[in-house]
């Protein structure tokens, strides 16, 4: 097996193991350190890039003023939950269930990361059940700039 392969199936088992959490708040209270909240230029990709895939990243200024968010990055795995026709930026907005922006605000409220589990039916009509942690990102508990977030979930028929 080739060494890309090699890594290929170890980025798959981080993900399929439940180590997103883990591995989301592990990272998060490192880049912090001493500071109330890492910012976005503290988080390092290549500690992240096993459960990427599973992550995402939105700015919180449309979410703070427009009651929306703006998706920065989100990754293959977690476009794949929410159907087949989620295929581009454009349609990030109509992905989220409410029960996502309500964990979003939550955030953004009290400063800290949070665990939520739900579910929801994705564009193609189908139940997906799925775990999320997401972290504030910011320079300090009234300038949260972003929230990076790690979703693992099963679709189900």
């Amino acid at each position: 097996m080739e060494n890309q392969d090699l890594h290929r199936e170890h980025k798959s088992e981080l993900a399929s193991e439940g180590r997103i959490t883990n591995i989301i708040l592990t990272h998060w209270y490192d880049i912090r350190k001493d500071k109330v909240l890492p910012s976005e230029k503290d988080i390092d990709p290549n500690i992240l890039e096993p459960i990427l895939d599973n992550c995402f990243l939105i700015k919180t200024k449309e979410l703070r003023t427009l009651e929306q968010h703006r998706y920065i990055y989100i990754g293959k795995n977690i476009l794949d939950a929410y159907g087949s026709r989620v295929t581009s930026p454009k349609d990030y907005d109509d992905i989220d269930p409410l029960s996502h922006k309500n964990k979003f605000e939550e955030v953004l409220k009290y400063c800290k990361p949070i665990i939520d589990e739900g579910e929801f039916i994705n564009k193609d009509g189908l139940l997906v059940k799925y775990r999320q942690c997401i972290v504030p990102l910011g320079e300090d508990r009234n300038n949260i700039e972003s929230i990076f977030g790690g979703m693992r979930f099963k679709v189900f028929n």
